[in-house]
């Protein structure tokens, strides 16, 4: 995208109207291009990968609930059902947004990280070295980031067990 952008600039700087209005033409088409070309494969990523997560998630709960019939009768007396059966919900679904879009747009990010150095490097190395020296500065926002996420996710998860349980009671 970015190349096709910088070429319809570039467009800019010939002297003939005519030559400038013929390239950004040209390269409107190849961003329109470009763009329902990566409309329809992420559209086809997306749904493939929510196919696939909806699938094992399915499986998943199929297996715990045959698990949870093994057990014996008093198991169930000891426990809060609501509880468990929140948690399992909600870490079910934690597994399916994992395996689902999240581990797509992972796999995205990653691929345009690895092929975006070396072309952004040939088109323009300078720029691209100082752009790489954020990285690491980047890196260390988005894990202290992710961290406190995951403990705010955990907690929440905590207390929507515990209402659950308690409307159970009701």
């Amino acid at each position: 995208q970015l190349i096709v952008f910088g070429r319809i600039l570039d467009s800019f700087n010939l002297s003939d109207k005519e030559e400038v209005k013929a390239k950004v033409w040209t390269m409107a088409l190849y961003f329109g291009c470009l763009g329902l070309v990566m409309f329809i494969s992420n559209s086809l990523q997306g749904s493939c990968f929510s196919t696939v997560a909806a699938r094992q998630v399915k499986a998943m709960r199929v297996k715990y609930f045959e698990a949870v019939l093994r057990r014996p009768i008093r198991f169930f007396d000891s426990g809060d059902g609501g509880a468990m059966a929140t948690a399992i919900l909600e870490k079910t679904a934690v597994v399916e947004a994992g395996i689902g879009d999240e581990f797509a747009f992972a796999l995205m990010r990653m691929f345009t990280f690895m092929f975006g150095i070396p072309v952004a490097l040939y088109h323009s190395w300078q720029i691209t070295l100082v752009t790489m020296s954020a990285v690491p500065l980047i890196a260390l926002i988005v894990t202290v980031a992710n961290k406190v996420l995951m403990r705010n996710s955990q907690d929440a998860s905590k207390g929507s067990e515990r209402a659950s349980s308690v409307a159970m009671e009701f």
